[in-house]
């Protein structure tokens, strides 16, 4: 209906009156195309500018997004350090803080308009988010509109609305127009056709296309499509206003002005001022830019074009542009493969891969190197060889799958048949560090001890001392502390001599780490060097390193302030940069801390999350799957065995110590809480033998504790053992204890009592049944029963079973709040849990009440007094 367009532009106008009094957000406007989205922000921004600056830009249909899109679009009005950082190709991180401080120093409230972002680069969604956390504290406004049937499950744009999502969020869909409304819009045009609705569908372009075909000639039929109504238009311009719209039409989104004048030459200034008072153009960027009034127009004018009139306009275009320094090089592609010469739609789409790399765009980046290898068969061996390695590299930061690796291992094949043994190591070292994210360890090794044989059969050179370093770095993950410092302190000779920083970089990261993990003196300074260093030069997957080291030991040494720390600025640090790969398995070593707090929840929800993504290699899906696999075991899961067996079974391919320590530990928890010793004992076989399987205390540990737990001697190895291991071993539990809840372990606290003496039995029990702990407790109740144990409280569960709709306590603190009239949000903010807990929750408690919604659940809630009996 007409009026909700009406209602949309005043919830645009609430929005944009609290911004202007500090309280910034997000508007999110969505519809199918045509339905009239355009239209209803064309009237806000009218509006608006009576007490903001507007500021408006679009994403494209192009072949490859421009990286910052509608940024770019907008970056003059914006100020100078914004357009600065763009146009010297910035690091994305440095163009979000020049945008934010545009946004906090700018004179009046600000609304910056971003259109059609179902088509945006990852720079663009990684700004939205950026903005979303820090918009409620600035005067300004991001309206974001999309085609909300365009965005599936797995389209990049609904992750970033869900990172986005908050309270300062608000959603506007727009739906076609009713048949009333039509019929109102008909009359007010004095077109008098019936069927007028049932041709559109009530999409509002569609509709006021036929309207005005119908009004310039009312006796033709009327179309069947928007394309016949738009040619019927186009029929009746002028010569050179048409010229003007079929150059326009080659150009997704907007075309500057200046580039139609030097296609058609000194007859387009009257072309244009006859598109703009027909109406089938507008002028954007203050007249500098012309665009269609809709992307269907646009694309039914272009489908109108003979072949042969659209090559030559592609060749004309690409021709104006590239005299042009900073013509965007995605659009040049986008004309490059239209006119389908091989030769320049490599060289074109390997400058914008490059372009889109500097500005950390890596899914970009990959995207055009893919387009350059489609058509580089009749390029140079070397050429190809080169797009091989770059496409690799740039989509193996998202996702490693056989497609990354195969496209190494071709590099190999063909740097080798050109003798050029410097970039075979290269490879060779890139292919190693591929296949150990798969966790293939054994191969790993084969194909870096290749790299170093073939780049010492050369010079001395950056790659080998690359291979020095990534050496160093196998050797600390292998607890191999020596070597790891060994060739660490080889690779930063080699490297200061050669000027080669990364490399310094990466090694230090290795010493630094090595050092840690191996309680060998300090090793944190040199990380910090290390990520200074990364930061400083822009090496993205250094820093990325540096943040997933320190929060991973950490995590593994209890120093959980530290390991959360960085865990979490890594994580922000990671999807700034497009650095997914490492995003994922940064957020398995979050839940990993979570799961150390004995946060049992949030660990379940952070390492769901984590693994949610498809493509994700065994060594980043590890952390989070061995997470998931203790949380099932501790809460009673149907598929804990299932789990455990699992995460057991793939940390063993990697040959990695630090990787199955956990995994052994959990199956000997599952043992133990199953009562069936000879399985704990037969789990602990695989790390026996295991390179490195006592270096670190507390991984070894947390096996050799379950062996003392079950009465085998470990007093050999007490000094190898983490001091609250060593303090129960050596009989002292209550130290034990204190030094769990220090920590912040509850749960492990609980696990020493419940492994001492009875009398300390009911207060274990006590702890597990507030944790939610029901194997453990149920465990303990049967010890106890057994032992004629007196005092034992039935717990939580037990009042959770008498209750008639089994809620448990947290289910019914979750439904107090319901009952209360308190959202989701707000509940999350109350109970200090997650939003997906607290759906999970929400969810479970309607499940358990049998209620449709929240009303019916309160009604439940007052008839069965629930509260008297939970």
């Amino acid at each position: 209906m007409l009026l909700e367009r009406d209602a949309a532009l005043q919830q645009l106008t609430n929005a944009l009156t609290a911004a202007c009094s500090g309280q910034g957000g997000i508007v999110l406007v969505g519809g199918e195309a045509g339905v009239g989205k355009t239209s209803v922000l064309d009237a806000f921004s009218a509006q608006a500018r009576a007490q903001a600056s507007v500021l408006w830009g679009a994403c494209e249909a192009l072949q490859t997004p421009r990286p910052f899109g509608p940024l770019q679009d907008i970056a003059r009005g914006l100020g100078e350090i914004v357009r600065d950082a763009l146009a010297h190709g910035e690091s994305a991180p440095q163009v979000f803080d020049a945008v934010l401080e545009c946004l906090r120093v700018a004179p009046q409230a600000t609304v910056l308009i971003f259109e059609d972002v179902h088509w945006a680069d990852h720079g663009t969604l990684d700004l939205i988010r950026f903005l979303a956390r820090r918009l409620p504290q600035l005067r300004a406004l991001l309206v974001l509109s999309y085609r909300h049937d365009e965005v599936g499950a797995d389209h990049p744009l609904r992750v970033a609305l869900g990172d986005a999502a908050s309270s300062g969020v608000k959603r506007i869909t727009l739906a076609p127009l009713s048949e009333q409304a039509v019929q109102i819009l008909a009359r007010a045009a004095n077109v008098a056709q019936p069927d007028l609705y049932t041709v559109t569908g009530g999409n509002a372009f569609f509709v006021t296309e036929l309207i005005a075909t119908l009004q310039i000639s009312a006796h033709e039929a009327l179309p069947n499509t928007v394309r016949d109504a738009v040619l019927a238009r186009l029929h009746r311009l002028p010569e050179q206003a048409r010229a003007v719209m079929d150059v326009a039409c080659v150009v997704p989104g907007k075309i500057e002005r200046w580039l139609v004048r030097e296609v058609i030459g000194s007859h387009a200034e009257q072309g244009i001022l006859e598109c703009l008072q027909r109406g089938v153009l507008l002028e954007h960027d203050g007249g500098d830019s012309l665009l269609f009034r809709h992307e269907l127009a646009r694309r039914a004018t272009l489908a109108a074009l003979a072949p042969s009139a659209m090559l030559a306009l592609h060749q004309s275009l690409l021709k104006a542009q590239m005299l042009r320094e900073r013509s965007a090089t995605a659009r040049l592609v986008h004309h490059a493969i239209a006119i389908g010469e091989p030769a320049q739609i490599v060289s074109l789409a390997q400058r914008a891969a490059e372009h889109s790399a500097k500005l950390g765009a890596h899914r970009e980046a990959a995207a055009h190197y893919a387009t350059a290898l489609r058509f580089c068969a009749q390029s140079a061996p070397q050429v190809q060889a080169q797009l091989n390695e770059s496409w690799s590299y740039e989509a193996g930061l998202i996702k490693i799958d056989d497609e990354v690796i195969a496209a190494r291992q071709k590099a190999i094949d063909l740097w080798r048949s050109l003798a050029n043994m410097e970039k075979v190591g290269l490879n060779l070292r890139w292919l190693s560090r591929l296949v150990w994210y798969q966790g293939k360890g054994a191969l790993a090794a084969r194909y870096l001890n290749e790299a170093v044989e073939a780049l010492e059969s050369v010079p001395p050179c950056a790659e080998r001392a690359w291979a020095y370093s990534v050496r160093s770095q196998i050797a600390m993950l292998n607890a191999d502390t020596d070597r790891a410092i060994t060739w660490g302190e080889k690779a930063i000779a080699l490297a200061d001599q050669l000027n080669v920083p990364e490399v310094r970089v990466h090694s230090l990261n290795n010493i630094g780490a090595a050092m840690l993990f191996a309680s060998r003196g300090d090793g944190l300074p040199m990380l910090e060097e290390s990520l200074a260093l990364a930061r400083k030069h822009g090496f993205h997957e250094q820093a990325a390193r540096v943040f997933t080291n320190v929060a991973s030991y950490g995590e593994r040494f209890r120093r959980l302030d530290l390991a959360k720390r960085y865990a979490v600025e890594g994580i922000a640090f990671d999807r700034e940069h497009d650095l997914d790969s490492w995003t994922h398995y940064l957020e398995g070593i979050l839940a990993q801390i979570y799961l150390n707090l004995s946060q049992f929840e949030l660990a379940q929800s952070t390492a769901e999350e984590a693994i949610f993504h498809a493509g994700l290699t065994t060594v980043m899906r590890l952390p989070a799957e061995t997470v998931l696999a203790y949380v099932a075991l501790r809460s009673g899961g149907d598929d804990a065995a299932q789990r455990t067996a699992d995460v057991l079974e793939k940390s063993l391919s990697t040959r990695e110590a630090q990787r199955i320590l956990p995994t052994v530990a959990a199956t000997m928890e599952a043992a133990w809480l199953a009562g069936k010793p000879d399985a704990a004992m037969a789990a602990y076989q695989n790390v026996v033998g295991l390179e490195g399987f006592d270096a670190n205390a507390w991984d070894f540990g947390a096996c050799e504790i379950w062996r003392h737990r079950l009465g085998e001697d470990v007093s050999a190895n007490l000094g190898k053992l983490a001091a609250p291991y060593a303090a129960e071993v050596s009989g002292e539990i209550e130290k034990a204890v204190s030094m769990w809840q220090a920590v912040g372990d509850t749960y492990a606290a609980a696990l020493v009592l419940a492994n001492g003496a009875a009398g300390y039995w009911p207060q274990a029990i006590e702890i597990f049944d507030a944790l939610n702990a029901k194997p453990a407790a149920q465990r303990l109740r049967e010890l106890a029963r057994a032992a004629g144990v007196k005092g034992i409280k039935r717990g939580v569960y037990a009042k959770a079973r008498d209750n008639a709709f089994g809620l448990t306590a947290k289910e019914s603190d979750v439904l107090r709040l319901i009952v209360q009239g308190k959202s989701n949000a707000q509940i999350s903010e109350q109970l200090f849990r997650s939003i997906k807990t607290i759906e999970h929750h929400s969810a479970s408690v309607l499940a358990k009440l049998n209620a449709k919604n929240r009303a019916e659940a309160t009604a439940i809630t007052a008839r069965e007094k629930l509260f008297d009996t939970v």
